[in-house]
């Protein structure tokens, strides 16, 4: 919800970095661009579904590929099936655990290329909390470090395609911890609820 003639939180942290010159990605207009195009998000939920977040790991391999060179793969290279979907946090926020007579149709994305399959695991010892995804096959990437929230959890079906190792932590940025992993690549990954934990 925003206020009538105020600027988003979202709107001030774009125009604060725009002005500081600092590397950012804003979703916000890949998704309006297209949301004629299909559902972009969950019905039953306030998250994207695998779609919206396709459309964002597009928009972000584009728009970083003169930094991060990632070439996003195509939807002809995904085997697209569904899921049914009874539950979601909108409907827990009605005091239940589903509504009678409402689902929603989920699309599910696995690539077709056996080649860039990967192994998903939880993290132990001083990486406990976190989620690690290794890819089968190794290609000598950057190991990555993401600071996510949980509009991220769909997006990792795509960005793991790239690397050998992802480290996903839920945690907020925390330099200890990429002293730690000593990553390549550092991404912190917020929706606008979220955005203070930048």
């Amino acid at each position: 919800m925003q206020i009538r003639d105020t600027i988003s939180l979202s709107d001030q942290i774009t125009n604060y970095f725009t002005k500081k010159g600092l590397l950012f990605f804003d979703v916000r207009d890949d998704l309006l661009t297209d949301k004629n195009h299909g559902n972009l998000y969950r019905k039953l939920d306030s998250h994207w579904n695998a779609l919206g977040a396709y459309k964002a790991y597009v928009g972000f391999c584009k728009e970083t590929y003169s930094i991060i060179g990632l070439t996003p793969h195509n939807l002809d290279e995904f085997h697209i099936s569904a899921k049914e979907s009874t539950e979601g946090d909108l409907v827990k926020m009605l005091g239940v655990k589903s509504i009678f007579g409402f689902k929603d149709i989920l699309p599910v994305y696995t690539i077709n290329d056996k080649s860039k399959e990967f192994n998903i695991s939880s993290g132990t010892g001083n990486l406990t909390g976190t989620l690690i995804t290794k890819r089968k096959i190794k290609e000598n990437t950057p190991k990555v470090l993401i600071f996510r929230d949980s509009f991220s959890s769909a997006l990792i079906q795509f960005i793991s395609l790239h690397f050998d190792e992802v480290i996903y932590t839920s945690s907020i940025y925390d330099e200890d911890l990429i002293d730690l992993v000593k990553p390549d690549i550092v991404i912190s990954c917020r929706a606008e609820r979220y955005i203070l934990s930048l």
